[in-house]
């Protein structure tokens, strides 16, 4: 499976990106293919897991917290 992460890089959620990535690996390294972080714009920050949706700021105006994310993935996976 692919994670991908895009995140505003011109709103400076870069830094952000890398630490879920980091706790993603620590976990679920072994049970993910691929992980793609994508810049974007318009103070995006959503995480996706192959098509599936699991986290979006666009949609809720909120940073997902990382334990909802990881809490996501192992639902997922």
């Amino acid at each position: 499976m692919t994670l991908t992460i895009e995140y505003c890089a011109s709103c400076g959620y870069a830094p952000r990106a890398l630490g879920l990535i980091d706790e993603v690996l620590a976990e679920f390294e072994d049970r993910i293919s691929e992980m793609r972080l994508v810049p974007s714009s318009g103070g995006v920050f959503e995480v996706r897991l192959g098509d599936a949706l699991l986290a979006s700021k666009k949609e809720t105006g909120e940073f997902p917290e990382n334990a909802a994310v990881l809490a996501a993935l192992r639902a997922a996976l």
